[in-house]
């Protein structure tokens, strides 16, 4: 019984705060950040350098380990019986979600991110001819990374509804 609410404890406040950082990227500090132009990767690079990184990492992987526990211990051992269950199916599908958000983030939003911070931080130093190609790079990854981060957005506002009503199917 103290597995179980020590997991569901961890599991909802590190997924809200997945959830919730990845919105508040979306749709205030991307927008704000190109608005305000080359000064956009400085704020970037700042919040890089004060680990948001590292705490959406964290809180992806505590989210999606302590969700495989609890689908495991609500399955009772056995995942394909539960997943004949509508609570199950939804559960599951709700759990595949987030996976496939946390490998979005990995293989396309945050090398973008990374990429964009270092391109930014290099235009102080560039020449004009260099800017212009500086400026290209930066807003095919900006594109790349806007698509990636609202796929994810997607993902993870799918999962959370179906972990929220799940239970009640």
């Amino acid at each position: 019984m103290t597995e179980l609410l020590l997991l569901r404890v961890v599991h909802v406040l590190s997924g809200t705060f997945w959830l919730g950082a990845a919105l508040v990227n979306v749709f205030f500090l991307m927008p704000a950040a190109m608005s305000v132009g080359p000064a956009g990767g400085t704020l970037m690079l700042a919040l890089r350098d004060r680990g948001l990184m590292h705490w959406l990492l964290a809180t992806s992987v505590l989210t999606l380990l302590s969700g495989m526990r609890l689908f495991w211990i609500i399955a009772g051992g056995d995942p394909a019986m539960f997943m004949a269950s509508p609570m199950g199916r939804v559960f599951g599908l709700s759990g595949i979600a987030a996976i496939l958000a946390f490998a979005l983030a990995m293989l396309v939003s945050r090398p973008s991110a990374v990429k964009i911070a270092t391109l930014s931080s290099a235009m102080g130093s560039a020449s004009e001819a260099e800017r212009d190609v500086l400026q290209r790079d930066i807003e095919r990854c900006r594109q790349r990374a806007r698509i990636g981060s609202t796929l994810n957005i997607v993902l993870l506002m799918g999962s959370a509804m179906g972990m929220a009503v799940a239970r009640y199917l």
